[in-house]
């Protein structure tokens, strides 16, 4: 013993580090950002409907938004179609007097 309740502060001071490295390794393992392999955290990127290049909410990152012309789908060359063929469609939903069922319908081909 070097001095009288060294022994004691020795087992306190012991006591703190082993419980803040305990601590801390309890914060790396259950972070979800955490780069430890998937056996260490448990959390694995095998569930329902992620895909790797999903953001990390949890990190901070999020979704980007990009924008999207009014109705570009069907203004995509593939799908332009003749007048003809818009009115053999109504036709076919309306019968032969769709005209008069829809008289603000204006293909403007």
């Amino acid at each position: 013993m070097i001095y009288p309740g060294g022994e004691e502060k020795l087992n306190k001071l012991i006591t703190n580090i082993t419980r803040v490295s305990l601590a801390s390794l309890l914060v790396v393992t259950v972070t979800a950002c955490s780069s430890l392999p998937e056996y260490v955290t448990g959390v694995g990127n095998r569930h329902y409907g992620y895909a790797p290049e999903d953001p990390c909410i949890r990190c901070g990152e999020s979704w980007v938004m990009l924008p999207n012309e009014e109705m570009a789908a069907l203004k995509h060359p593939s799908n332009q179609k003749s007048k003809e063929y818009w009115e053999a469609k109504l036709e076919e939903m309306y019968g032969p007097n769709w005209r008069e069922l829809t008289p603000n319908w204006n293909h403007s081909k």
